[in-house]
């Protein structure tokens, strides 16, 4: 039933303006923890997200999203690196 959940969460975050997939920005998604150390990335079977879910695996967040965005680029360019 969390995979559920998490598919239910994800369309819910493609009807937003923000994070809408096309062939500019095929490398977007969204990977949620479903049991400790097991992901699910959506969309489902897109090799350009498997860097990115190595990644995740070894943070061991919650949720984690991808987005490709000049925006999201330009502030993320603003935060002070610790």
């Amino acid at each position: 039933m969390q995979s559920d959940a998490a598919k239910a969460e994800l369309q819910q975050i493609q009807g937003d303006t923000w994070f809408k997939p096309s062939e500019e920005n095929v490398s977007a998604g969204v990977c949620f923890q479903v049991e400790s150390g097991h992901f699910r990335v959506f969309p489902y079977e897109n090799e350009y997200l498997v860097p990115f879910e190595a990644a995740i695996r070894s943070l061991n967040p919650l949720v984690a999203i991808q987005v490709r965005s000049a925006a999201v680029h330009a502030a993320l360019a603003t935060v002070p690196v610790m």
